[in-house]
């Protein structure tokens, strides 16, 4: 399989999209993928660090004059030639083109159609029209509709922290962190970060705040491209037990030894949460307003839109509780699995036998809240309203905790995929199920209501006389009622509406009643 990336790094863009690129090209080359980068040769651009990695990087040529209304620093439809000339020199039509720029959109990518199988587009401001079969948008935010119009149909979104991009190691320390627990939070210990490049000096500000309030050790981060470099290291000597980092590839050991976060928003926002290191967040660029302020009143960080008032925010010991206080909910949102499952969309390579059936737990809750609020699961439910984070836990914590529901995740290898739902009502269970964007397909919807219902049975028998099987799903989602009819469900003729189609189906040797309840249903 051949994949080509579309993406550039330089002062002005910075090094961000290059480095997620970079570690999704990784991820797939380890599944026997041959990857190739386009990349311009911007100035103080990151090129010679994709050949390090032992990628081959065929350079465009170099630009005008870079800025945010012209990212790419040329015409789109002059880039698009070239770009599709280095193809042809290369004799390759590569099964997926992935762009990662903010200076590219449908008209870029109309014109390279013929030349590529499909292409997946990452992107984090939704705001210019794509041509692409599937669009990725880590980011965190209320906007859950915000690309309906801006892509087709027939796109795949994946949407979401869910399938945050990050490296190898964060996953690994999670997992350290799962299994050793936390260091105890010590305010001294923070981790500032401000970007690769960091050309305003964001970096010697909060080392500067720091100083003027008292005593702390942080682990600071920088890019080897930053121009600062001389007059942070000699702030560093302020901070006798404080460390400065440049270009390190272990980025996810730093974190580790910190408490808390003083940074921008952007990438890093993942990678930190992923190991409960929340903090307080400067965004330093537009493009990460809006998914910092949303995080923020969702209660997984502080935000400061100015560091003259960090003063202020960090002389305040209620800061660093609500710190503590936010950092299992960070934990929870980001699993670290994001590259694996957009890994597993490029590839489509399914395996039933790694399938797995598991009940769900309280550590479940934000999967279920991202799930809920998928485009195609809130277009099939009958409330299609988005669902607030409130709204959400509040019905987990009922549900979780209800004796006459039953709610089951489904596990691919170690990553949870989908999720069925039994209530019990007066004389049946009423099924509720939905796949994560990235696992729809393969017959997976079958695997998942084959298996909650195998466990339903272990779970219930001896407990309940219910032995009928329901499911209620609209007239027009013919996905969900093919998937039910594979499964062995009828629809039941008598109670055909417009509005909504009834399938059962029978389950056997259940033998104890239980009482009426109905509940409406918040997710479907």
């Amino acid at each position: 399989m051949q994949i080509a990336f579309r993406v550039d790094s330089s002062y002005e863009i910075g090094t961000g999209h290059v480095m997620r690129c970079l570690t999704l090209a990784e991820a797939l080359r380890k599944n026997g993928v041959n990857c190739i980068f386009i990349c311009r040769d911007h100035t103080k651009n990151i090129n010679q660090l994709i050949k390090d990695q032992k990628f081959q990087v065929h350079l465009l040529s170099k630009p005008q004059k870079v800025s945010s209304k012209n990212w790419l620093g040329i015409d789109q439809q002059s880039d698009a030639q070239e770009a599709i000339s280095i193809l042809k020199s290369l004799e390759i039509i590569p099964d997926w083109l992935i762009v990662d720029h903010y200076g590219i959109d449908s008209k870029w990518e109309l014109i390279l159609r013929p030349y590529v199988k499909k292409i997946m587009v990452i992107d984090d401001l939704a705001n210019r029209p794509h041509d692409c079969d599937v669009l990725l948008d880590q980011n965190y935010t209320h906007k859950w509709d915000r690309y309906t119009d801006l892509v087709s149909d027939h796109c795949r979104l994946l949407l979401s922290p869910e399938y945050a991009i990050l490296r190898p190691e964060f996953l690994k320390a999670r997992k350290k962190l799962e299994q050793e627990g936390k260091l105890p939070f010590d305010p001294r210990k923070v981790f500032i970060f401000f970007g690769g490049v960091d050309p305003n000096n964001f970096t010697g500000s909060a080392l500067s705040v720091l100083h003027k309030i008292g005593d702390f050790a942080p682990e600071v981060v920088i890019g080897a491209s930053n121009p600062h470099r001389a007059s942070i290291e000699t702030q560093m000597q302020q901070f006798p037990e404080g460390n400065l980092h440049i270009q390190t590839d272990k980025m996810a050991e730093v974190m580790l030894k910190c408490s808390w976060y003083f940074g921008s928003g952007g990438s890093i926002t993942w990678e930190r949460m992923c190991l409960g290191l929340t903090g307080v967040v400067v965004p330093v660029a537009e493009n990460q307003l809006e998914c910092s302020v949303t995080l923020a009143k969702d209660g997984f960080c502080i935000l400061s839109q100015d560091l003259m008032n960090i003063l202020q925010i960090l002389s305040k010991q209620e800061t660093f509780t609500l710190l503590q206080e936010y950092q299992k909910l960070s934990f929870l949102l980001v699993d670290g699995l994001g590259t694996e499952k957009v890994c597993f969309k490029l590839l489509n390579k399914f395996d039933h036998k790694r399938l797995s059936i598991r009940e769900t737990n309280e550590s479940d809750i934000l999967k279920f809240f991202l799930w809920a609020n998928d485009r195609v699961v809130r277009r099939n439910a009958w409330n299609e309203e988005a669902i607030s984070i409130e709204q959400h836990m509040n019905w987990f914590s009922k549900k979780i905790n209800d004796n006459q529901t039953k709610i089951y995740i489904l596990n691919y290898g170690d990553i949870p995929i989908g999720q069925a739902r039994y209530e019990a009502k007066l004389n049946f269970w009423l099924l509720n199920y939905s796949i994560s964007g990235a696992f729809r397909g393969n017959s997976i919807g079958s695997y998942l209501i084959k298996l909650s219902e195998e466990k339903l049975k272990e779970q219930v028998n001896e407990k309940f006389s219910i032995s009928l099987l329901r499911a209620e799903v609209k007239p027009d989602n013919l996905a969900s009622k093919s998937c039910l009819e594979r499964s062995g469900y009828a629809l039941a003729l008598e109670e055909i509406s417009p509005e909504k189609n009834i399938f059962v189906k029978p389950l056997i040797r259940i033998t104890f009643s239980a009482p009426h309840c109905y509940y409406g249903c918040i997710e479907s």
